[in-house]
């Protein structure tokens, strides 16, 4: 492989090529196989159904989550940030002193 590809990359086939068309419709017919025995589309047709019918509540559950795990990402970042110590302590004296603080409790 040429260096200008390995940074480059080859160029996308396009589904009209004729060189692709074979390698395309055997995924694209794979993909579909897959998306059937998998339930793919009935859950996609059920989520599609409940989100029209539901607009208010679908976009408050999808929003709702994501700035749930974002909410939940910085907390996480901050309890870590805070739990840094500037000491060079070692693994043992950190053990000892966890150990004391929970007999002294």
């Amino acid at each position: 492989m040429s260096w200008k590809k390995l940074i480059i990359g080859e160029p996308i086939p396009d589904k009209n090529d004729p060189r692709y068309k074979d390698l395309h419709e055997r995924c694209k017919t794979a993909g579909e196989k897959f998306a059937r025995i998998m339930g793919l589309a009935t859950l996609g047709e059920f989520i599609h159904r409940h989100a029209t019918a539901h607009k208010v509540a679908f976009l408050t559950l999808v929003f709702g989550v994501a700035i749930s795990i974002f909410a939940l990402n910085v907390f996480r970042m901050v309890r870590a940030y805070n739990v840094r110590t500037d000491s060079k302590a070692v693994a043992v004296e950190r053990v000892d002193s966890a150990m004391r603080h929970r007999l002294n409790r």
